[in-house]
């Protein structure tokens, strides 16, 4: 054949692929609404964007580590700071497992905490105020304990080496309906910027709450969370707001960190959420003393979006991970994006009425994505169907519920870079 000729099929295909893989997961779906009522409605002030994040190189770290701070504390936040990108080095915390934090800023520390369950609600946690959040269940991953263990070092050692991925499996019940896209096996880092829109949605606060983040599973299957949550309130005041949500799935230690400072509704925020890894060597000064911890791997979420005064920043938590766990070069780990309405354990249902990210008046979702990025060692690419292992809408009761097409909707680009999601539980 005619090398032209096979040239210009093998472009045609490229180019024809990844449409075809988004048409089908586009099917039956809608756009996001953009009429002017629309976007009064949701982002009254315009899409707003925050301000650029404030760059700190190497030799500017221990200026930017508050003299409060010292000995043993200052030596992690300086040698955390260092495996930071750059522009996540402004505002840091560290949560270590035993419930320690501390951080580069004065009062930092003191607005971050660690959410207390609520006994009896599986997956739901009390915030700074009081109120309930719901969170997702951790879900497994992608069943690759069903592999010979040749194969699972192949997934470690070169994910392409692996051409199926089976997908996460979300059945077990406690969880909500979601929407997620996740990535094939390889990758530890991901970012997107997010529409966090005003009157995001209803849901009974009971047992429902909004939740809209990336994440993803390590080696050992466990299951991490990062991103927002939405709060109870949807009147487009100030306390209809997003809060930081951090959620660490593994069996060693389970924790889910949030700030009582929160972000604004009707913006765009950029989130981020990365493995960095440690190395072993520092330790607290006392080996007998409880709060003694050699540097773990750690795993990074950064937020730069506009707090609720109207002022710009960046927040960078970091949660420790074992590493047996997640590892910067992504071997073995999977990245997620998600948009959920969670769930309180016992109270499932696909028909309640609630609606998150989808307007019933105009009929779109308009939780956005955009400029999504995927890839390893703390930088990313575009985040095309070269990287994505699949995508799942989900209701409760899994195969045996409804169609949830007409409850999930989810509009994914060609490229993958972008989608528009929303759920909407009519009965």
């Amino acid at each position: 054949m005619n090398p032209k000729l096979i040239t210009a099929i093998a472009a045609l295909a490229a180019f024809l692929l990844p449409q075809a893989v988004a048409s089908a997961q586009n099917a039956g779906k809608r756009p996001t609404p953009t009429s002017p009522a629309f976007l009064a409605k949701h982002f009254p002030k315009g899409k707003l964007r925050p301000g650029a994040a404030r760059v700190i190189n190497d030799a500017q770290i221990d200026a930017n580590i508050d003299a409060s701070v010292t000995g043993d504390a200052r030596a992690k936040l300086r040698f955390v700071m260092r495996k930071l990108r750059p522009q996540d080095r402004d505002n840091v915390t560290i949560v270590l497992p035993n419930g320690r934090i501390f951080a580069n800023r004065a009062g930092l520390a003191a607005r971050t905490y660690i959410m207390r369950p609520v006994a009896g609600k599986p997956n739901t946690f009390l915030d700074d105020q009081g109120r309930e959040v719901h969170t997702p269940a951790a879900t497994a991953a992608p069943r690759r304990a069903s592999l010979s263990s040749a194969a699972f070092l192949a997934f470690r050692s070169s994910p392409a080496s692996v051409a199926a991925v089976n997908p996460p499996d979300p059945t077990g019940g406690d969880t909500g309906p979601f929407h997620r896209v996740y990535s094939n096996v390889g990758y530890s880092f991901g970012s997107a910027n997010i529409d966090l829109p005003c009157q995001a949605g209803q849901m009974d606060p009971s047992y429902e709450t909004g939740n809209v983040y990336l994440g993803g599973w390590g080696q050992t299957y466990s299951a991490s969370d990062a991103g927002v949550v939405h709060s109870s309130v949807y009147d487009g005041s100030v306390d209809d707001n997003w809060a930081l949500l951090f959620k660490e799935n593994h069996a060693a230690h389970s924790e889910s960190v949030s700030l009582t400072r929160r972000f604004q509704c009707g913006q765009t925020a950029t989130i981020t959420f990365y493995a960095v890894d440690g190395d072993g060597t520092i330790t607290e000064s006392d080996p007998n003393d409880p709060n003694a911890l050699i540097i773990d791997n750690m795993l990074v979420l950064n937020i730069q979006g506009i707090w609720n005064d109207g002022t710009s920043g960046s927040t960078s938590q970091v949660i420790y991970t074992p590493n047996t766990e997640w590892d910067s070069s992504g071997a073995g780990d999977m990245i997620k994006r998600m948009t959920t309405i969670a769930q309180s354990s016992g109270f499932q249902t696909n028909s309640d009425g609630a609606a998150f990210g989808y307007d019933p008046v105009y009929l779109g979702p308009f939780i956005n994505w955009s400029a999504a990025q995927i890839g390893n060692n703390s930088s990313g690419v575009p985040w095309s169907t070269l990287y994505t292992g699949g995508y799942q809408d989900w209701l409760i009761g899994g195969p045996g519920a409804p169609d949830p097409s007409t409850y999930v909707f989810a509009t994914v680009t060609a490229a993958d870079t972008d989608e528009s999601d929303g759920i909407y539980l009519h009965t």
